[in-house]
């Protein structure tokens, strides 16, 4: 016959790892019933990505390429029809850069350079003059963390897992790979493979909770391997679908700005 202090001791082990599991994919019980299939999974993230129309949060950066001293934390204002403002604060709160993006219009002012950038922006360029070495597109998802899937009709394969399902998409002449939970709704990670098989980013989405009937994630971490960068923003606040006026999205630019048009000559 088993002791008890050994089964107290499984028992403990037991409940461990339950809540580990438990940590690593919390159940969000949001009345969706089973999943039926590809179909449902691309409806259910799609619409919650749709029911986000504007957003204010506050977060933290992380990397190993920056400085904590200069990107510290981060404020982001979006709403609907491409408008971002993005303030990069350092330490004590002194304002590093703010970034405006109006459709394709995208600004950048470094108040204590006192320069304005305006153009069109590679990663090169965001790297330059951000220190964060990768695409506006890529950057913009980290800062707002909404994830849309492809239709149906670009499934390669779908598949089920022990975290929940698979699905794989064809994606800018190669392909890219979804990891979505159980409740077929909260997006666990994407990883983009090239023509030839190899994966350059994977985004991380953890932390999921639900803000005014929208599931949200915590903390969002991007990684491309060939050049061995990594994002990590964690929100400390968020506030969904808030009332955004349009001005916010303009900067207040002193007249003795210097004004870098972009790309670099």
């Amino acid at each position: 016959m088993m002791r008890t202090e050994t089964k107290s001791f499984l028992m403990v082990l037991f409940l461990l790892f339950f809540c580990w599991k438990c940590a690593q994919h919390p159940a969000l019980d949001l009345g969706l019933g089973p999943v039926r299939g590809p179909e449902d999974i691309v409806e259910r993230i799609n619409k919650n990505a749709s029911c986000l129309h504007s957003l204010r949060a506050e977060a933290r950066l992380f990397s190993p390429h920056i400085p904590q001293s200069r990107l510290a934390k981060v404020t982001v204002l979006f709403a609907e029809q491409g408008r971002y403002r993005v303030t990069f604060s350092a330490l004590f709160g002194m304002t590093a850069a703010v970034m405006t993006i109006r459709q394709k219009e995208v600004s950048i002012y470094m108040p204590l350079a006192n320069r304005l950038y305006e153009g069109q922006f590679t990663h090169q360029e965001i790297d330059q003059v951000l220190g964060i070495n990768m695409s506006l597109t890529d950057l913009m998802t980290a800062m707002v963390g909404a994830v849309r899937l492809p239709p149906v009709s670009h499934l390669l394969d779908y598949r089920k897992t022990d975290a929940g399902y698979t699905l794989s998409f064809l994606c800018d002449g190669g392909h890219k790979e979804v990891q979505v939970a159980e409740d077929g709704l909260r997006v666990l990670e994407v990883v983009y493979f090239d023509a030839r098989n190899q994966a350059f980013l994977s985004k991380t989405f953890r932390d999921h909770r639900v803000m005014d009937g929208i599931v949200r994630p915590g903390e969002i971490s991007l990684v491309f391997p060939a050049r061995a960068e990594e994002l990590k923003v964690i929100f400390t606040r968020q506030e969904v679908n808030p009332l955004i006026s349009d001005q916010q999205f303009w900067l207040d630019i002193p007249t003795s700005v210097e004004r870098i048009r972009l790309p670099f000559e």
